[in-house]
């Protein structure tokens, strides 16, 4: 999968283990920056014996820090290796914590781990206050029991965030296909995770959630739909809706996802109970991604919020299509895609 990510899009993200802080390493001598997954509250960490975050420095590959010039996203990091800096969940209002992960002694982008109050109004302003005072790279994880940006006024609260704070480079990792919006709004960075565990930090809790049954992304719908629920997609009208044309598919339909005689998702004797097809799903979604995030990318940079927007909107109306002539076994259109629709020309 690495491989796959550094052949088309040229850098990575990856998660760590949760008892090491990892440096910025080359795989393959191309950029990756590693996640160090330390994301617990203050208070879960000392009640576990182990701290609040892990010990700086330490490289996952044991070789030498790398030198990764900016991701092609880190305005200024050239200079030095590029570490993630993990902690734990910052709540919200505790404004001493924010400040001090902020102010690590050591090099690198802060990665800010912030339940969904930091982008509404009780946190909004402190938040955007104290990335400004720091004026350091800082990556993003949003933390929630589901998805953090369905929460009304989230997405507003995040754009509003990048909008004034620049130009302090803010990325958004450990995201869904939200990721392309906040680049489309100035971003330096975006991370979408290839698996539901990835997509945003579980919270409360510790951990994402492991789903046995892969959540493929549906391009025209800009929703991931889990495998065993692809059949409810598929009737005379909207077949074309499930053929793929991304690298991965080449043109086939993601209905060979979905279980049954002669699919993929079909196990064969001896096999692993998925038959494979959790590598193949994470394949289709990186290609799939990557294709839909081009026009956006390519767009000047005044124009990719509204090159976002329109993918939105036409991704409502599909679903909307969609859920009249399927009924409620479709998907519905995700309060977090309503938000971006909804936001200013």
């Amino acid at each position: 999968m690495l491989d796959e990510a550094l052949m088309i899009v040229g850098g990575a993200v990856v998660a760590g283990r949760s008892d090491r802080s990892v440096i910025g390493i080359r795989y393959r001598n191309q950029p990756v920056l590693v996640d160090p997954a330390t994301y617990r509250t203050a208070e879960q960490a000392a009640a576990e014996g182990d701290g609040a975050s892990a010990p700086p420095g330490l490289d996952l590959t044991g070789g030498v820090a790398a030198d990764l010039p900016g991701v092609g996203a880190w305005p200024g990091s050239s200079a030095s290796p590029v570490r993630l800096l993990g902690g734990p969940v910052i709540a919200v209002a505790d404004r001493d914590a924010l400040v001090l992960a902020l102010g690590a002694p050591e090099p690198g982008v802060v990665v800010l781990a912030l339940p969904l109050g930091w982008l509404l109004s009780g946190g909004l302003d402190t938040l955007i206050k104290e990335i400004i005072a720091a004026d350091r790279p800082v990556a993003i994880v949003l933390a929630h029991r589901s998805n953090p940006l369905d929460r009304a006024g989230t997405v507003a609260g995040l754009v509003a965030l990048l909008r004034e704070t620049r130009p302090v480079p803010i990325g958004l990792i450990r995201c869904d296909v939200s990721a392309i919006g906040a680049v489309a709004h100035g971003a330096a960075l975006g991370a979408v995770g290839l698996l539901p565990s990835t997509r945003h930090q579980s919270w409360p809790g510790g951990g994402g959630r492991a789903s046995s049954d892969p959540h493929l992304f549906v391009p025209d719908l800009l929703t991931y739909v889990p495998a065993g629920r692809l059949r409810e997609l598929a009737d005379d009208h909207q077949d074309r809706l499930l053929v793929c044309e991304c690298q991965a598919c080449d043109g086939r339909s993601l209905l060979r996802f979905a279980g049954g005689p002669g699919t993929i998702a079909e196990p064969s004797p001896g096999s692993r109970a998925d038959g494979g097809t959790g590598l193949a799903a994470a394949l289709h979604n990186l290609h799939a991604t990557e294709e839909i995030s081009i026009p956006v990318i390519e767009s000047s940079p005044e124009k990719r919020a509204a090159c976002w927007k329109r993918m939105c909107l036409q991704a409502v109306d599909r679903l909307v299509t969609v859920r009249e002539r399927r009924g409620d076994g479709a998907p519905a259109v995700g309060a977090w895609l309503r938000q971006w629709c909804d936001l200013p020309a």
